[in-house]
């Protein structure tokens, strides 16, 4: 980030898969940007922070959320869209219904941040997080509703509960260029939430010669397969490695690949100390 300011640049963070910024674990969304912004050792209003979240609903929490930061309103940006290589101005993205909540009684609000252009996923992340027993309230925000949302999970009919959307959509250059104004070059961070598109959408420009931000994270997925993008990118000089996740370390949240380029300060510390 400094070597871009040092340049005549303005550096840029961008986030795809906001979510209102309501994770609470470490190193997600609140806690990541607080980092970021104390420590990015850069005169005040120089850092931009561009969020892409595909659900017009999330759009007030996402911008109470950014209130708790050290950081001024104008520096941020919300681009209301899905990413993906996209062929139409729009394209279909699926999620579980409110009528799912009303029919089972238990919140779904967490459920929000699973809505995603595979069809599938909806379906894979509802079943995983009831046989993993991760918390779920009752409908009125309150109390335990686990036993409830295994109930929707197990239920003959779930499906019906799944429904199409058709959303904005643009590619990765397109939200960097043409929503947030910046160039490729500009970019400093890059993190990518965005229920299973994520290696797709990384992939889109990864491969380009002015992808170079410091630091890249992106969530892994449960089946452990090979990652193309951290292959391209550890092509291209960086250095990767993983973030486990909630099922190793209880304060963590999804495995997630991180790649940086450059020295990892722990390394140097080392190496000077």
């Amino acid at each position: 980030m400094r070597a871009l300011a040092s340049a005549g640049r303005r550096p840029l963070a961008v986030h795809v898969g906001a979510d209102g910024l309501q994770n609470t674990k470490r190193w997600t969304d609140m806690h990541l940007y607080r980092r970021v912004l104390e420590h990015a050792g850069l005169p005040p209003g120089v850092l931009r922070l561009g969020f892409v979240e595909p659900v017009v609903e999330k759009t007030k929490q996402f911008w109470r959320h950014v209130g708790r930061l050290p950081v001024a309103p104008s520096q941020v940006s919300l681009v209301t869209a899905m990413v993906d290589n996209c062929t139409r101005p729009e394209a279909k993205m699926y999620k579980i219904s409110e009528q799912a909540s009303r029919d089972f009684g238990m919140d779904i609000s967490m459920a929000r941040g699973w809505v995603s252009a595979d069809p599938w996923h909806p379906v894979t992340i509802t079943q995983y997080w009831a046989e993993h027993d991760m918390p779920v309230r009752c409908a009125n925000g309150t109390g335990d509703c686990r036993s409830l949302f295994k109930q929707f999970a197990n239920a003959w009919n779930m499906t019906r509960y799944f429904e199409e959307i058709q959303i904005r959509c643009l590619n990765l250059k397109e939200i960097i260029e043409t929503e947030l104004g910046a160039q490729v070059e500009d970019l400093a961070m890059l993190v990518v939430d965005a229920e299973g598109l994520d290696e797709r959408i990384l992939l889109s420009l990864a491969g380009s010669s002015a992808f170079e931000p410091g630091f890249v994270m992106w969530e892994k997925g449960k089946d452990w397969r090979p990652s193309t993008a951290a292959d391209l990118l550890r092509g291209k000089g960086y250095k990767v490695g993983m973030k486990l996740g909630s099922e190793v370390n209880p304060d963590a949240d999804a495995p997630n690949m991180i790649a940086v380029l450059g020295e990892i300060p722990e390394q140097r510390e080392k190496e000077h100390g």
